[in-house]
């Protein structure tokens, strides 16, 4: 199951929607991004992705962890880093194909339930609504069929694009998983990651370190679920 990040130059926004909405490829000349904001709207746009699993799992858990966020702000150590976060769709329109935008700071995933490039006219134009005059925008989690609506936008924009890399996942069911022996050899430990002292080292190494992602590492580590094998320091996570 494969998927692709594509990424121009990327830095903060405090306005990621265009103020125009007309394109020569758009599929009305009226459509505008629409923003989701009630919880059960999203909880609803996240189980479309629920069919021909796990065909579109990576649109299924990329809403889960942001409606996750969104749920537990205010329990949340930062919630002020909230206020960048946004979904939208095309057309106030999630329920015919699932089209989501989600844009939280420069970081911007996409999706849609429609597989085929010919198919993908609607994503293409919602990816040019928004504001691509600022420094532009990190792309990623999204599958490899959607990767022409991306590039399509790119070339139409005169964008520049900083790297394009694929990503291959692989798939189990969680019941042969859970049949796996887990042990860590010896001299190693498994735990959980510690935000204030592996995330600088975890961003110094990671091959898609830019500007900002300290902090999204940061987050990553403090929000979610996670885990790292140690020595005296993170040898993986």
């Amino acid at each position: 199951m494969p998927a692709v990040a594509a990424v121009t130059t990327a830095a903060p926004t405090p306005s990621p929607v265009s103020s125009s909405s007309s394109s020569s490829s758009s599929p009305s000349a009226n459509s505008q991004l629409t923003a989701i904001s009630e919880i059960s709207e999203l909880h609803q746009l996240r189980d479309l992705y629920r069919r021909d699993w796990p065909t579109h799992c990576v649109g299924y858990y990329c809403l889960c962890n942001f409606i996750d966020w969104l749920e537990r702000r205010q329990q949340l150590s930062s919630v002020a880093d909230m206020k960048n976060l946004q979904i939208f769709t095309l057309d106030n329109d999630w329920h015919s194909d699932g089209l989501f935008l989600v844009v939280d700071r420069y970081q911007l995933f996409i999706n849609s339930l429609r597989r085929r490039s010919v198919e993908s006219e609607r994503l293409a134009k919602a990816i040019s609504l928004l504001n691509w005059n600022w420094p532009g925008f990190k792309v990623s989690s999204f599958r490899e069929c959607h990767r022409p609506a991306v590039l399509s936008v790119v070339h139409e924009k005169q964008l520049s694009l900083e790297y394009d890399s694929l990503t291959l996942m692989y798939y189990k069911p969680c019941e042969e998983v859970l049949k796996l022996p887990i042990n860590c050899p010896d001299g190693f430990l498994l735990r959980p990651l510690n935000a204030a002292t592996d995330a600088d080292l975890i961003d110094t190494l990671w091959p898609n370190h830019h500007q900002g992602s300290r902090f999204l590492i940061k987050r990553l580590i403090e929000w979610n679920v996670n885990m790292g094998v140690y020595t005296k320091t993170p040898m993986s996570w």
